[in-house]
């Protein structure tokens, strides 16, 4: 909100900018879409190389339980760029339950969404244990950004959970996400529908949910990530 703060901190960064570039050798990214972004800062796109995060080794399961899941899943902070109450909309409109795990500035808006719905719970923020338990029982995991994310950590945890995603189709999320399992962000009755039709096809979810661990095996594994970057680290000699 101040003028001359952002003038201020506008210039110094401008000024460390080519004293930055200059001492570095390689800029790492964990997605396309944030290489992009600081190409587009005017960051050479020929120091830039993407790896991708990786899952934490605890989310990973044996096999998909999402054919047996008893409702859809958002974790993720209560704020305005995350689009929880995109997923409260439309998890009330398709009939479907849904849990929402989390808190922030949006909390108390997301709860009067949620009044008089027996569809919807929203639990608030929980510990890791408790989080790994209620996406042990999900059918589904919901990512309704309405923000550009650069990499989100929930999405790795929840195909590593062995969960089909639905996720926005925004920001580096479509670079984790297979592009039949993002939505129109924002779009309420997209996802609507998409939650609803996911809901209703067990062997759909069982399916997408294995074919999103073997993807976070392959690609999102911390031994891969620790591979590629010492590879890179090799190449620069």
């Amino acid at each position: 909100g101040s003028r001359g703060e952002v003038l201020s901190y506008g210039y110094s960064l401008g000024a460390y900018y080519q004293r930055l570039v200059g001492s570095v050798d390689r800029f790492v990214t964990p997605s396309e879409f944030a290489a992009d972004q600081l190409i587009r800062m005017g960051m050479p796109s020929g120091r830039i190389s993407v790896i991708p995060n990786p899952a934490p080794s605890d989310a990973f399961v044996e096999r998909s339980a999402a054919k047996d899941g008893e409702y859809a899943l958002y974790a993720g902070r209560l704020s305005g760029e995350k689009g929880a109450d995109t997923a409260i909309l439309a998890a009330i409109e398709a009939g479907v339950p849904l849990m929402v795990v989390g808190d922030g500035p949006e909390a108390d808006h997301c709860r009067e969404l949620a009044e008089g719905s027996s569809d919807v719970q929203i639990l608030g923020r929980v510990d890791s244990k408790e989080l790994v338990r209620i996406r042990a029982k999900s059918a589904l995991a919901l990512i309704p950004s309405r923000g550009p994310e650069v990499f989100p950590l929930v999405a790795l945890e929840a195909m590593a959970s062995g969960l089909p995603v639905l996720a926005s189709r925004i920001g580096g999320l479509p670079e984790i996400v297979d592009a039949k399992q993002t939505v129109t962000p924002g779009d309420v009755g997209h996802w609507a529908d998409a939650i609803r039709e996911m809901w209703t096809s067990p062997g759909s979810r069982h399916k997408l949910g294995e074919e999103n661990l073997q993807t976070a095996r392959a690609r999102f594994d911390k031994s891969k990530f620790a591979t590629d970057l010492l590879a890179l680290y090799s190449s620069l000699g």
